[in-house]
């Protein structure tokens, strides 16, 4: 299957002029898109923005480089091993510029389109690239994510051992709850850092997700969560912004496809009662508070989304051994992932 995945990188040590090619070509797009008039874009950064802008606000636009147009290479330096060649308006033959990213595995992929942007003075690429991935079919163990409001995710490896995850999410979404309550309309300038720092926690979350699944050679499964939002949408205040807030969708896509990524595969199935059956009787308990379970059956005592992760783990077992415990979905495309059936098997 095709995957598609969006790397994040850093223009990085670039000389006067190379900063000022850069700004040219910038400006250049911003007053062809707001008035029309070229002062001499890039053709290729030109047709780009005609495709792909059809309305025009008040604000900056990234620069769209078409695939076939980026050209990437290593060329190791003090400072990273890669350069890419930027198409400019003032040369032919482009600019090179020193690229810094995290990812390094460019010789397996193929690079598809890219974004420049300009933040601060300084320039960060988008790039998009995809490459041909098997999903592997038979797995040892089963990890279980169970996705929630307070703990963002809590898995059970196979030795039944709990791990948490969101208290850093937590803080921040916190954090940032007070500051828009505190200034109001002023704190709308700092939206965009706030999302930043959030999808930057998501992402964290699920990358440690699949490197467990990676490490204990494991099946990831979800709770379906679907119209979750509607069920238990609460008259409280407080529960409202919570739910309205409660991003377990991105998070979910997140760890579709990054598993994806490394042959991994994802399903969903039916976690109806998993935070409310016993995981180790079966018999129905009840929460206590929010946060701890009571089985009035065998005395149980535990998390109660460490239960429903247990539970969760139960079912995915059932799956393996070819039970029906769930009806038959397939996870819609997210970043290019073009769909996991949990009828793999």
């Amino acid at each position: 299957m095709l995957i598609w995945k969006t790397i994040t990188g850093k223009l990085v040590d670039l000389s006067r002029k190379e900063q000022e090619i850069l700004d040219i070509e910038y400006e250049n797009l911003q007053y062809f898109l707001h008035t029309g008039h070229d002062l001499g874009l890039h053709p290729d950064n030109k047709r780009q923005a005609l495709r792909s802008y059809k309305e025009i606000k008040r604000r900056e636009y990234p620069i769209l480089i078409g695939k076939g147009m980026l050209k990437l290479e290593e060329k190791p330096t003090t400072i990273c091993r890669y350069r890419v060649r930027i198409p400019i308006g003032l040369s032919k033959y482009g600019l090179w510029c020193t690229f810094k990213s995290y990812f390094t595995e460019w010789s397996s992929v193929e690079l598809c389109r890219s974004k420049l942007y300009r933040r601060d003075g300084e320039y960060y690429l988008y790039i998009t690239i995809r490459k041909e991935v098997a999903l592997k079919k038979t797995y040892s163990h089963i990890l279980p994510v169970d996705l929630g409001i307070r703990n963002s995710a809590v898995t059970v490896s196979p030795s039944g051992k709990p791990r948490f995850y969101g208290r850093r999410l937590r803080r921040i979404r916190g954090w940032w709850f007070y500051i828009h309550r505190k200034l109001g309309r002023k704190a709308k300038k700092w939206r965009n850092r706030e999302s930043r720092q959030i999808t930057d926690q998501l992402h964290k979350i699920a990358r440690d997700i699949v490197e467990q699944a990676v490490r204990y050679d494991a099946l990831i499964v979800l709770g379906d969560l679907r119209g979750i939002r509607k069920k238990k949408m609460g008259t409280g205040r407080r529960l409202k912004r919570l739910m309205s807030h409660w991003p377990y969708h991105r998070l979910k896509s997140y760890i579709v496809y990054k598993a994806n990524w490394k042959g991994i595969a994802v399903v969903e199935i039916d976690e109806g009662y998993t935070s409310k059956i016993c995981s180790g009787c079966g018999a129905l308990g009840r929460r206590e508070i929010q946060g701890l379970f009571k089985c009035p059956s065998c005395g149980l005592e535990l998390n109660a989304d460490v239960n429903a992760a247990r539970n969760i783990r139960a079912r995915g077992y059932m799956l393996l051994a070819g039970g029906d415990v769930t009806r038959p979905i397939t996870l819609k495309a997210v970043s290019g992932v073009q769909g996991t059936s949990n009828r793999f098997m």
